[in-house]
């Protein structure tokens, strides 16, 4: 019996670290497949040319279905199988939970801005205003709205339960990098892939987990990730998208720049500048866990063999 229970536990007692991501991924399948079907029902069927609204509506209700999958068996898991607090996924409500938001947030903006920044200044791409109205306010609002739950689904998927528990079975390190690259080849369906836009999100992804990591919550990566994708798209228009009907700049290259496109180019700059973000949140003794956070993971391992932190 103790060889069985040394084979599912560690010695803290703790469920393996690839059991946990097998117990989260056979939960999550059957989920997706559900919301497949659902997404090929009359209900979710957009037409041959959807209306701005109808068309950013069906999709934030998708979105927001997949979250909703991803998020309740990490949850779940957390209480019933690991016997461990909900809140350790990372999502929950505390004091500061906001600011992390709102530095996440900064973040995202900072890189997307400074990436249009480069491009202009050295005469890579032009950037077109496309006037301001009520509409356009609405239109960036809602596809706000959008890309918010996007980035939630995404952060609890890539830097949720499987992310934390990976971990806690082998070190922060190989899990990023793991992660790194999973997070890369998700987006391989985006349009307009290349190698490049592959090694920029590999990067981002590297950038996001860092933001996890030194906080040991979601919120500051959901807000990075979310004003990131707003940014790129219906702000500044680097980033092509079937589903965006406009935007508040149009981007294109110049005509006396080195490319016909600037896809690889801003790929180019954000990938440097997640890079050397990270490096630099990594050092930077400001960014660190809530003491809620910190008391909650001080019971578990940090990784693989050490000792629970003290709290």
């Amino acid at each position: 019996m103790a060889g069985v229970k040394k084979l599912f536990k560690n010695r803290f007692g703790h469920f393996r670290a690839g059991w946990r991501i097998v117990f989260y991924v056979a939960a999550v399948i059957p989920l997706f497949k559900l919301l497949d079907l659902f997404g090929e029902s009359p209900l979710m069927a957009l037409g041959d040319n959807p209306g701005d609204y109808r068309l950013l509506a069906t999709r934030f209700i998708m979105k927001f279905l997949v979250f909703l999958a991803v998020l309740f068996p990490g949850l779940a898991l957390l209480k019933w199988v690991d016997k461990r607090p909900a809140a350790l996924l990372g999502t929950g409500f505390y004091r500061g939970a906001i600011k992390e938001l709102g530095i996440g947030m900064l973040l995202g903006f900072i890189l997307v801005g400074l990436t249009a920044l480069v491009l202009w200044a050295s005469g890579a791409a032009v950037f077109t205003f496309n006037g301001i109205s009520l509409s356009m306010l609405l239109y960036l609002a809602a596809v706000l709205a959008v890309l918010a739950v996007s980035a939630a689904y995404e952060e609890v998927l890539f830097r949720g339960y499987i992310f934390q528990a990976l971990i806690e079975g082998s070190s922060f390190w190989i899990a990023i990098g793991i992660f790194s690259l999973v997070f890369g080849a998700a987006h391989l369906s985006n349009d307009n892939i290349s190698v490049v836009s592959i090694t920029g999100t590999v990067a981002a992804g590297a950038f996001l987990g860092v933001l996890y990591y030194k906080t040991r919550a979601l919120w500051i990566g959901i807000g990075a990730h979310c004003i990131w994708n707003w940014m790129v798209g219906p702000a500044t228009g680097l980033g092509e998208s079937k589903f965006l009907r406009r935007t508040l700049f149009s981007s294109g290259p110049s005509p006396s720049g080195p490319f016909a496109k600037i896809d690889t180019m801003s790929d180019i700059v954000l990938g440097i500048l997640c890079l050397a973000l990270a490096a630099y949140l990594w050092k930077a003794k400001w960014l660190k866990p809530a003491e809620c956070n910190r008391k909650r993971w001080a019971a578990y391992p940090a990784k693989f063999g050490a000792e629970p932190e003290k709290s």
